[in-house]
């Protein structure tokens, strides 16, 4: 599909696709990837979906590449599942330059190793009881408040950098961690960033 327009909605559901080619498409209006199962990449770098897009109970058996992928509205991949590499060098989950205009949603997901870096971030974003067994990696630049829920997740080891900006909001109420660095770069005020990471009820027991 690289370079296609869909002028309508887009619907694959419960469906088992081999290998997703979706890079440079356009989608003018909502798109629907709930319950497919990706058993080869899945790449949609340079896609733009105007509408909302859900790829609800998905599972990715390989990389899923999301690198300038554009989502003018709403996103939702809640109870996802995303390849968990047995190598902890390979990210497996790539969101590098997305941007996000709206919230966008991983709650209840299980993520192997993600990056999350260079993107447009949404005033919501929530991994709630997300499950993250290998690394999160994250550089996170913020052009207006942002709010990231953690809640009941669960975090074996990442890095989590912050760019200076506008506030950044991070809940880790009832999260369980392991090594997880959360740090500001060097223009980035680090008081400001204590007082804005939540920890309450929260475990460091992850590692």
């Amino acid at each position: 599909f690289d370079g296609a327009t869909f002028g309508g909605m887009v619907t694959f559901t419960r469906a088992t696709v081999s290998e997703l080619c979706f890079n440079s498409v356009l989608v003018r209006e909502r798109a629907t990837f709930d319950a497919v199962h990706f058993v080869e990449v899945a790449s949609f770098r340079d896609a733009s979906c105007n509408g909302p897009v859900t790829f609800d109970d998905a599972r990715f058996d390989s990389t899923a590449d999301f690198t300038n992928t554009v989502f003018r509205s709403d996103v939702s991949f809640t109870e996802v599942r995303f390849q968990v590499s047995e190598t902890q060098s390979i990210t497996d989950t790539v969101f590098v330059g997305t941007t996000f205009l709206e919230t966008a949603d991983f709650s209840r997901s299980t993520i192997g190793s993600i990056e999350f870096t260079d993107n447009d971030l949404p005033a919501e974003m929530s991994f709630r009881n997300t499950l993250i067994t290998g690394r999160f990696n994250s550089d996170l630049r913020t052009t207006s408040p942002v709010y990231i829920d953690f809640s009941d997740a669960k975090i074996k080891r990442g890095k989590i950098t912050y760019q200076s900006g506008e506030p950044l909001w991070l809940d880790f109420t009832e999260a369980s961690l392991g090594d997880v660095r959360i740090r500001p770069t060097e223009q980035a005020n680090r008081h400001e960033l204590l007082d804005q990471t939540r920890f309450c009820d929260t475990e460091f027991n992850e590692f």
